[in-house]
């Protein structure tokens, strides 16, 4: 009887397994990567319980062995006694047979209840799969991850077959004793009396044993009717959590366009901070060239002229400045350029020519001393204005600078460079500058 308990019992606890294992295996399926971790150790957890109950089980039996093993010692001594209670055991043992048909029944019912179970979750199964084709890729992985737990509980169910064929052997093993012990009933009739007190004690115990197998029973339908709750949570969680996947898709596919139209600008950026990077070296390059076309220039001038008389300046802006005194260029109160001095514009043209995209600003200069009465000129300003006039003229005509490129100013004696008291002082104001602009910024795209 204790055998057939622990069978029982240990049937329950594999129907309990296969539910659990298979609402284990649903909530893989559909809780994907954050909350695989938490199921797994739940189904640790329920698997230690049932490893739990299975090793009590096994000290059951090994109890029983004991028992049984005492028993023969003690049959050896008492066995005349046990004839008369002969009847009774067999009538227990019809009982007994009678509830194993019950428990099997009950077992099969519990069986046609698990397959139509599986039946609703396959269907469950479908529709998910109908309605969920997007996150196939994610199915598949989790379908590994159930084939795995599959298998497991497929060892599992090996190992609870095994222990159910070990108890089968010792069922088997108990009614070869049952055979003995018929026998020896028959030569202990004179010791009844005390085998019967210890087939009391024996019956308390297995009462005993009954009452707690009963409540393991009790226990495991505990377990199924939770489990069937919690697969109907799952479902409902699964509802939601599909509706979540699907928001959460949208979502996605939202902050995808934004990072592609983001990274779309930022390849727009790069490519004109590019852009401006070449043409920033290009310009690097020609203000190194220019610098090293000015100082040729300033040594070519230098050679014509004394170091007083000429001077070279390239400002931060680019500008480059070239100031020549009028001696070099006029004579007093003339604005005719003198034939030494064309020789020097010729000079500063050729550099001039090197750069034509950049515009030219001929500026004259006075002192301020009034000019001659006899000079034709009404004004230091006029001065001023026909000294750049006739430069001007003579870069265009005689060496060929685009006239676009040209502008002339006349200061008169209102930008001083030097003090007009001194007679240096009035020689430095006394000047035309060239000045070589620098090139209009580019418009931005």
């Amino acid at each position: 009887m204790k055998h057939y308990y622990g069978n029982t019992s240990m049937t329950a606890v594999s129907v309990l397994i296969l539910v659990v294992a298979t609402a284990t295996g649903w909530f893989y399926y559909y809780d994907e990567t954050v909350k695989n971790e938490s199921l797994i150790e739940s189904h640790q957890r329920k698997q230690a319980s049932l490893t739990k109950q299975q090793d009590k089980l096994s000290q059951l039996l090994e109890q029983a062995d004991e028992n049984k093993f005492e028993l023969e010692v003690r049959l050896q001594k008492q066995t005349r006694r046990v004839l008369s209670s002969q009847t009774e055991l067999l009538a227990q043992l019809e009982t007994q047979q009678n509830s194993q048909a019950e428990l099997t029944s009950s077992l099969e019912k519990s069986r046609s209840e698990n397959r139509e179970l599986d039946e609703r979750m396959q269907e469950a199964d479908d529709q998910a799969l109908s309605k969920h084709a997007e996150l196939q890729n994610s199915a598949l992985k989790l379908t590994a991850l159930l084939e795995k737990s599959r298998n497991e509980n497929r060892e599992l169910d090996e190992r609870m077959q095994e222990a159910d064929d070990q108890a089968l052997l010792k069922h088997a093993e108990l009614q070869n004793s049952q055979v003995e012990l018929t026998t020896l009933l028959e030569q202990s009739r004179n010791e009844n009396r005390e085998l019967d007190e210890r087939m009391q004690e024996a019956d308390d115990q297995a009462l005993s044993k009954h009452t707690e197998l009963q409540k393991s029973q009790d226990d495991l339908n505990a377990l199924l009717a939770q489990a069937r709750k919690e697969k109907s949570n799952l479902e409902t969680r699964l509802q939601a959590e599909t509706n979540s996947a699907q928001l959460t898709t949208a979502e996605l596919e939202s902050e995808l366009q934004k990072r592609q139209s983001a990274e779309k600008s930022l390849l727009e950026e790069i490519t004109v901070v590019s852009g401006q990077k070449t043409e920033l070296q290009i310009r690097l390059e020609r203000e190194q060239a220019s610098k090293e076309h000015i100082e040729n220039l300033k040594t070519r001038l230098e050679q014509e002229l004394s170091e007083s008389r000429v001077e070279i300046s390239q400002l931060k802006n680019s500008m480059t400045v070239i100031k020549l005194t009028s001696e070099v260029l006029f004579n007093s109160g003339s604005a005719e350029i003198k034939s030494a001095g064309k020789e020097v514009l010729s000079i500063i043209a050729e550099s001039l020519n090197a750069y034509p995209q950049r515009a030219i600003s001929i500026e004259g200069h006075t002192d301020s001393r009034p000019v001659a009465q006899n000079s034709g000129y009404s004004s230091n300003w006029a001065l001023s204005a026909a000294r750049s006039l006739s430069a001007v003229n003579f870069l265009q005509l005689e060496n060929q600078v685009d006239p676009q490129r040209l502008r002339l100013v006349g200061y008169g004696e209102y930008q001083p460079v030097s003090d007009n008291d001194k007679v240096d002082g009035r020689q430095q104001n006394r000047r035309i500058e060239i000045k070589l602009l620098p090139l209009e910024p580019a418009e931005p795209n």
